[in-house]
Formats: structure tokens, sequence, C-alpha cells
């Protein structure tokens, strides 16, 4: 991208910076048709950089083991009144039900919808996030199927 901003403007990238940060949008159209684009997608292109590094940043907190011990008896109950039951059990306990909330934001801050909605449509099943090394993999597909255990109610 760097690269592109500085052909089409020999100036840098700090330079158009300046300029989409300060100038109103009616004084950036009398500047050359190439250097608006060119200005733009450099911004649309570095909000999404930084929206992405802060998705990464986003631990995943660790459940305790009575939290995990509660999400795998509720992955284990298939009928939907127990399951249902079980749910607010688990969501009423102090100790387990903030926690159990603080994970689900997290995995919803860090992967985003589009792949929290692909763990739900996989009901668990490995899931592929752009944004997980292969060798994350193993630990994501854990996070998909907790996340599965608890968004299927």
């Amino acid at each position: 991208m760097v690269d592109l901003i500085e052909k089409v403007l020999p100036h840098g990238p700090d330079r158009f910076r300046r300029h989409v940060l300060v100038e109103a949008a009616y004084e950036i159209h009398r500047h050359p048709e190439i250097a608006r684009l060119t200005w733009l997608a450099a911004f649309v292109y570095r909000s999404r950089v930084e929206t992405r590094y802060k998705a990464d940043a986003t631990p995943i907190p660790k459940l305790s083991a009575r939290a995990q011990v509660a999400v795998t008896a509720l992955a284990a109950t298939t009928d939907g009144m127990a399951q249902a039951e079980l749910w607010r059990g688990i969501t009423a306990d102090q100790a387990i039900g903030p926690k159990l909330r603080q994970f689900s934001a997290a995995v919803q801050q860090r992967f985003g919808d589009d792949t929290v909605r692909a763990i739900s449509r996989n009901r668990g099943g490995p899931v592929e996030a752009a944004s997980v090394p292969r060798d994350h993999q193993a630990a994501f597909t854990t996070v998909s199927r907790t996340v599965n255990a608890f968004k299927g109610v």
C-alpha cells in the first residue's frame, strides 16, 4: 500500500495523512482524482489494519475448571428444555456466569461476528479464521467448541 501511495504521491504517506485528517471533504475534492482515491484507499486500509491489531490484541480469558465442567455438561445435554434449565443455572451462578459472559465478549471482539456465526453453523467443528495462525488452530478449535456449547442455548 505504501508503495502505491509513493508512486502516486511523491511526497509520501505522511502528507496524505495530514490532508485526510485536516481537510474538509469539499477541500479534498480540489485535488486530482488519483490523489483523492489513493488517500481514501490508504485511509480505509489503515483503519482496517488498526481495527485488526486491536482485535488481535484482545486476549481470550481461560475458563476456570468449574466453568469448563459446566460448559461440558451443557454441550453433552441434548434435550432443549434440560439445556435451557442448565443454562439458567450456570448464568445465575456468580462464580461462572460473569466469566462466561466475559469469555463470550472477548471471543466476539477478537474474532468478529462472521467468525462467531461460522462457529455456530459448524456446531463446534473446525472453523477457519484468517487471523489465527496454524500453530494456534487447536486452541481456536477448543474456543470454538466452548462458544458453540453456550451459543446454541
